[in-house]
């Protein structure tokens, strides 16, 4: 009796794909059984680079796949490896789902507000009148393609990021922009703004423990940020932190490879660690990719930021700054630390985050941790009956606090005069 003819693992595994492109599929448990099967196949990897040569329009898998993603449970293992999926095949291709296009966008003014190292940032409006950030990513010719398509990657893992301290991506405008993503407008800005704006209104540790637990997101998830400053933390209207901007150190590269400029430049060496800024030591290396180990160093930097208000090394230029950082030299602690907040168990663990030897410096779940055991232990004193009427009448904490802490020591010196015998 001959055995019934089996269909070639490609051609199973291509009728799974064209399942999904079709969006045929609106039952989870068919959904996860037909994405299951085809991230699974052997072949899948040879499928999905060969769209066009199996009959299967990109644009048409992509849509499929993204429906199917806001289908399925959220929370499942499935779920994340089709984010991932759908992250790869948009590179692959320089396509987005188009769901994701944000339409009816107007910029409010004829020029870009602000510029970073390889983007500008522009305002715009929906006719509702709510108010969005668009990052643009400068292009040039020698680099559009590879670019667009590490751009569409970044996208999809920036738009399934959901956590409070990670920035949503809504969406983006490729009717304004090629390259253009869309964010929710903050109104207090960045980091360094708010804290220069709101001066001694401000919990500084809280705002740290908000950025450590988004970088902790990025991390859990295999998310390298790349430039963590304060530049790209953005404080929403409730003073939430939310980290901005991370991956696109890789696109960076691309971008500078072409524009002959240098991939350090534009005053991110200030955060950046000694294995990033450093000579190369290998013949074939161009550009050391940032780590979350290069991430932890940053971290430290940011946490100087905070309670000083000011970026790390405020009087050196980036050439010195170079210099002092590959020599070991670091950010002195402030002499107003104290009375921010900033004490002796976050200086050891600041110092700790930016060891010169990466493999020394703790993980992002460490320094979390660590972070959260001091901040637990002060959470009392800082919610006190007496802190919490400063706080309602308007009066600067840090200077209150910094009289409290005087006077705390004033009367510690009085009961210590009070045991000796007369």
């Amino acid at each position: 009796m001959a055995t019934p003819h089996r269909p070639r693992a490609s051609t199973i595994t291509s009728n799974h794909l064209r399942l999904i492109a079709s969006k045929d599929l609106t039952i989870p448990k068919d959904i996860t059984a037909t994405l299951t099967n085809a991230l699974e196949s052997r072949d899948y990897s040879i499928c999905l680079k060969n769209l066009h040569g199996i009959g299967i329009d990109p644009q048409s898998y992509i849509d499929g796949l993204d429906k199917a993603i806001g289908i399925i449970s959220s929370g499942s293992d499935i779920h994340g490896r089709c984010v991932r999926a759908l992250s790869r095949a948009c590179k692959i291709y320089g396509l987005l789902p188009a769901s994701h296009e944000v339409t009816s966008l107007l910029t409010t003014s004829q020029y870009a507000i602000a510029s970073g190292r390889f983007s500008d940032i522009w305002k715009a409006t929906n006719a509702n009148g709510e108010v969005f950030a668009l990052k643009v990513l400068r292009m040039y010719e020698g680099s559009a393609v590879q670019v667009k398509k590490k751009y569409c990657r970044e996208v999809i893992r920036s738009r399934w990021m959901n956590h409070p301290n990670v920035l949503r991506i809504e969406g983006v405008a490729p009717d304004l922009f090629p390259c253009c993503t869309v964010s929710r407008w903050m109104e207090n800005g960045n980091m360094l703004e708010y804290l220069n704006t709101h001066q001694g209104h401000i919990d500084r540790s809280e705002l740290l423990l908000g950025i450590m637990r988004g970088l902790n997101h990025l991390h859990a998830r295999n998310v390298v940020h790349g430039d963590l400053r304060s530049h790209n933390i953005f404080i929403n209207a409730q003073g939430i932190p939310c980290l901005a901007n991370f991956g696109l150190s890789s696109i960076a590269r691309d971008i500078y490879s072409v524009n002959g400029s240098d991939i350090s430049s534009g005053g991110s060496v200030r955060w950046s660690a000694p294995e990033l800024v450093g000579p190369i030591t290998t013949k074939n290396e161009v550009w050391v990719k940032p780590t979350v180990r290069s991430d932890i160093y940053s971290l430290a930097m940011v946490i100087v930021e905070a309670f000083t208000g000011r970026v790390p090394f405020p009087n050196l230029s980036d050439a010195y700054v170079v210099i002092s950082i590959m020599k070991g030299v670091r950010p002195q602690k402030p002499s107003n630390g104290e009375s921010r907040g900033l004490g002796p168990a976050i200086w050891k663990l600041t110092e700790d985050c930016w060891n010169q030897n990466r493999e020394k410096r703790p993980d992002i779940a460490s320094v979390l941790r660590r972070f959260q055991a001091i901040f637990c232990a002060g959470e009392e004193k800082r919610s006190s009956p007496i802190i919490e009427r400063i706080k309602s009448i308007g009066l600067p904490f840090d200077s209150v606090q910094q009289r409290i802490n005087k006077l705390d020591q004033e009367l510690e010196k009085a009961m210590r005069h009070a045991q000796v015998d007369p």
